[in-house]
């Protein structure tokens, strides 16, 4: 089944699901992950203070880190999809594609920079000082006619 299946399914039953009771779902999901982080943290914790701990818990603390990135991937991920329940429910169930997401990313961390327009750029050497001004154009100075 392809990718795009899969999310057409999704977005298919996420106008069929009632929000509030996916989400509650959703934050069931997230207090499990972070009890598991809770106990993982502990854990990694406990063998990394043992001076006399034998090199194999000391793997186990590369296991135990390794699972709390996992753990926090997991976390963050959910709770965008939670964050996601009020502004789409759609996708907060489908979540968002790769391309999205990451377009999303970038359009976040992209400092706007307003590039000036033809007008501006006129109206600036206009108001020169170094520039000279055509009398005729000028208000204040009467005219011959």
């Amino acid at each position: 089944m392809s990718k795009k299946d899969r999310r057409q399914i999704l977005e298919g039953l996420a106008s069929r699901i009632d929000p509030t009771e996916h989400a509650q779902h959703l934050e069931e999901q997230l207090k499990q992950l972070k009890s598991r982080a809770s106990q993982v943290m502990v854990a990694v914790q406990q063998i990394e203070d043992d001076p006399h701990g034998p090199e194999v818990e000391k793997a186990q603390v590369d296991d135990g880190y390794q699972q709390l990135e996992s753990l926090l991937w997991r976390i963050k991920d959910t709770e965008e999809r939670l964050e996601g329940m009020t502004q789409a429910h759609v996708t907060s169930i489908a979540g968002l594609n790769r391309t999205q997401k990451r377009n999303a990313e970038q359009q976040a961390t992209k400092i706007k920079v307003a590039k000036p327009s033809k007008r501006d750029i006129s109206d600036d050497l206009s108001n020169d000082d170094d520039s000279t001004t055509d009398e005729s154009d000028d208000p204040t100075v009467p005219s011959d006619d």
